[in-house]
């Protein structure tokens, strides 16, 4: 297991939530069972879904977890207006935003959101 990044230092302002929601490129991560994955007990959450903005935040995440693991886990593409929908429903405290990069590292707490 690598070790996570720091996310981005940001308050979380309710344009960045607007955006957040009208996203239609998503992509998740689902466990057999289709929960998705989770990362339990990083950014101080307890644990936190995961979502990738781009493909290559996804193919970051999956080196990390290794071709063991991620040949377990199913990819599914989805829209923030979704997310949001399912939030409740998913067992986590907030979201983690491409947790391994590239690119910007973002949480949100379940209170965020």
């Amino acid at each position: 297991r690598g070790k996570t990044r720091a996310a981005a230092p940001t308050t979380t302002t309710p344009e960045m939530i607007a955006a957040l929601r009208r996203y239609d490129a998503f992509f998740a991560l689902m466990l057999p069972g289709e929960s998705i994955v989770t990362m339990p007990g990083a950014f101080g959450m307890q644990n936190p879904g995961v979502l990738f903005s781009a493909p290559d935040s996804l193919d970051a995440f999956k080196a990390r977890v290794g071709a063991e693991v991620a040949k377990q886990l199913r990819t599914a593409q989805t829209t923030g207006e979704k997310i949001f929908e399912l939030l409740p429903h998913l067992g986590v405290d907030g979201l983690v935003l491409n947790p391994f990069g590239p690119g910007i590292t973002r949480t949100f707490g379940m209170g965020e959101l």
